[in-house]
């Protein structure tokens, strides 16, 4: 039997709280790790390190200006790729890699 990945994970995670499941992803990666890497230095850089790493979830940074264009773009990536999303307003992670 296969075990549920990405966005189903996260589906299990939100119906049933009393029951933890670890979802991975990272939280903050900067444009110049994805580069040192090898990926492209946006939403599409993200979600093919996330998915390559085994990921069940992939975070984006929301950064000024906030189109809703972005959300829908990083939306369909990580859904597309088969995880969940998250965003990272302002957070501590990318303050402190800034």
């Amino acid at each position: 039997m296969n075990k549920p990945q990405g966005l189903e994970r996260l589906a299990e995670l939100i119906s049933s709280p009393d029951r933890p499941i670890l979802l991975r992803g990272e939280i903050w990666v900067t444009p110049e790790v994805l580069a040192s890497a090898g990926f492209s230095q946006g939403s599409e850089g993200l979600v093919e390190l996330a998915a390559t790493k085994g990921a069940d979830i992939c975070f984006f940074p929301w950064l000024k200006p906030w189109r809703l264009s972005d959300l829908e773009e990083m939306v369909e990536l990580s859904h597309g790729a088969g995880m969940g999303c998250g965003i990272t307003m302002d957070g501590p992670f990318q303050r402190l890699s800034q």
